[in-house]
Parts: C-alpha cells; sequence; structure tokens
C-alpha cells in the first residue's frame, strides 16, 4: 500500500479527498491528516507518506511553504505533491511546480480526477522502484568487476616484483 497524507484547513474537504481516494485509488492509504503545515511536515517525517495532497492556502504558513520542505528535504524516498486549490491564479500554479508539484487540481475535485491523478502517481513509483532494483542488481557486479579488476592489478605487480 502507497501513503497518503492529506493537508488542508477544511476537514470537510478532507474528508471529501479520503473517501474518493478510498473508493477510486485502492492502491493507496490515507495515513495522516493534518490542518496546518507545521502538522503537516511533522506527519510527513514520521509517516514518510508517497503522496501528499496540500491545499494551497491555509491560515499560517501557505502549501507552497509545505511543497518548498519536500523538495528540500532530499529523504530517501520519493514523495509526490499534488497541489489542491480552490484558486487558480498562475503563480500559485507557477510556484507549485518551481517545488516540484506533481499536479495541480481545482477544487472540487471530480472523482474520476483522483482516479486517474493517482494511476499516475503509481505508474511513476513503479517506474522509480524499477530502476532503484536494476541500480542494486548491478551495483554488485560493478564491485565484484571492481575487486577482481584491483587483484589482478595486484597479482600482476607481484610477478613483475
Amino acid at each position: 500500500m502507497y501513503r497518503v497524507l492529506l493537508v488542508d484547513d477544511e476537514p470537510a474537504i478532507i474528508m471529501s479527498e479520503k473517501r474518493a481516494i478510498m473508493k477510486r485509488a485502492k492502491e493507496f492509504e490515507v495515513v495522516g491528516e493534518a490542518y496546518d503545515v507545521k502538522k503537516a511536515i511533522l506527519l510527513y517525517n514520521q509517516l514518510e507518506p508517497h503522496v501528499i495532497l496540500t491545499d494551497i492556502r491555509m491560515p499560517g504558513e501557505d502549501g507552497i511553504s509545505l511543497l518548498k520542505y519536500v523538495s528540500e528535504a532530499k529523504k530517501s524516498f520519493p514523495t509526490f505533491c499534488v497541489v489542491v486549490s480552490g484558486y487558480s491564479d498562475f503563480d500559485y500554479v507557477r510556484n507549485s511546480f518551481i517545488y516540484d508539484a506533481f499536479d495541480y487540481l481545482l477544487k472540487p475535485i471530480n472523482p474520476n480526477k483522483i482516479e486517474e491523478l493517482f494511476n499516475r502517481i503509481k505508474n511513476e513509483i513503479e517506474t522509480k522502484m524499477n530502476v532503484e532494483v536494476e541500480n542494486e542488481k548491478s551495483a554488485p557486479e560493478e564491485i565484484i568487476k571492481t575487486r577482481y579488476k584491483d587483484l589482478v592489478d595486484r597479482i600482476e605487480h607481484y610477478v613483475e616484483s
């Protein structure tokens, strides 16, 4: 199961998103809910979610602050951030993508959009995981080749001596 963190200052929006995810994205589980950015950052560090759906405008810090934090955190796990907003303001959209937002959706979210979005995220996660597995498979071979070359070099050096 892929983990999802929902961030919005409106509990009704979080409940709506949660229901849509439960019905339309079976491989994803909502593991945390935050009503402000400070709580979202704490949950992000604790839960290591694969996906964060965040509102853009909230009291205190905004969703862009959360995106910036996640973007700069450079964790060992990938997190896909999706901005959910009632505003189609260009600056919000641009700033979202500056900090690596995966997508920008307008409220209210059509449940079909949730399904399509989470299918794309699932494909991205699986692609990244396959690349990591391939890298891990090739890493031991490279180590063996390097050690073998070192051994041959040492034997050659010994014979020459």
